[in-house]
């Protein structure tokens, strides 16, 4: 079974894919684009609320929309375009 292709956060390219544990003593799970070679452990990765898309945890800002609401994260792209 093929796994879902994702936007690789790094080239752009729809060709990133969870991979299976590979090799070394505890390897983990993985996604890996096929079109740059950029690789993320999964759980560095998370979906964005705002675009579904897979972004590098690193890359979320927090998006608050008055003062009184809780905030929450959204990927630099999603936050760009609405700030």
């Amino acid at each position: 079974m093929l796994s879902k292709k994702h936007k690789c956060p790094q080239c752009e390219a729809e060709a990133m894919e969870e991979r299976n544990a590979e090799g070394g003593e505890k390897p983990a799970p993985h996604f890996a684009c096929s079109s740059c070679g950029s690789r993320w452990n999964k759980e560095d990765m998370e979906y964005c609320p705002g675009c579904g898309e897979l972004k590098p945890a690193g890359e979320f800002e927090e998006l608050i929309i008055c003062r009184s609401a809780v905030g929450f994260y959204v990927c630099r792209s999603c936050y760009g375009k609405i700030v």
